[in-house]
């Protein structure tokens, strides 16, 4: 999956709903993010048969998109959403990390290593107004990374590409509750990665590499927009 391709897909969708204006409402918002990575084959119910995997944690941070509803009649319609997310998470180290800095491994007192990055993330799906202004809302959706993924370990390390951790694009699923009074929206929603990401790369107390773990992203999100 490319730029290119989500932009072509974009072009097409922009000219379906040009011509079917009477039934679109476009609109623009902002938000605010909180995202989660998980270890995808971990075992919460047989500890003995898992690998100790460190804890990971939420990290707030923030979006801003276009959204377009194809109205079918008075109770469904079809979301869809172009947005940009500047995504972060965090993966506890529990007191002392092992890190390859200026060319040597130094060992540095830090509680977790943050990461980020920026993403391009297209949606669409299917929505139903359970009662007048209210609707529920289920979108498949597609992330694109715009950027390099960096790692901060604080105090020592400021933001850099981390080499051994990527990714360059996901897909899963979303589901919003939304609220549309007038020209004002809100939608409260999560997003659940599908797509097993095999690029965390691991390493022992003395910075040996022993594997790649694979990782599913998660994703509260709450946004706030206005309709044209």
């Amino acid at each position: 999956m490319t730029l290119r391709t989500v932009l072509l897909f974009l072009f097409v969708c922009v000219n379906v709903f040009y011509a079917n204006s009477q039934k679109v409402n476009v609109g623009v918002h902002l938000g605010m993010t909180t995202t989660k990575m998980l270890w995808a084959d971990k075992m919460d119910d047989e500890p003995w048969s898992a690998i100790q995997y460190p804890e990971t944690q939420f990290r707030t941070s923030y979006s801003a998109g276009f959204s377009v509803d194809y109205l079918y009649n008075s109770r469904f319609y079809s979301p869809f959403q172009l947005d940009f997310y500047n995504k972060r998470f965090l993966i506890s180290t529990g007191g002392v990390v092992q890190a390859f800095h200026q060319g040597q491994w130094i060992a540095i007192r830090s509680d977790y290593l943050d990461y980020r990055l920026s993403q391009l993330a297209i949606s669409g799906g299917i929505g139903y107004l359970v009662y007048k202004q209210i609707g529920v809302e289920i979108l498949p959706y597609i992330h694109v990374s715009l950027t390099d993924q960096e790692i901060k370990v604080e105090p020592v390390i400021d933001w850099q590409k981390t080499e051994s951790f990527q990714q360059d694009f996901d897909y899963g699923i979303s589901g919003y509750l939304s609220y549309k009074y007038k020209h004002i929206y809100v939608k409260a929603g999560y997003q659940y990665g599908l797509r097993s990401i095999r690029e965390y790369s691991g390493f022992d107390a003395v910075g040996a590499f022993i594997g790649k773990f694979p990782i599913r992203n998660t994703m509260f999100l709450f946004l706030a927009g206005y309709r044209f």
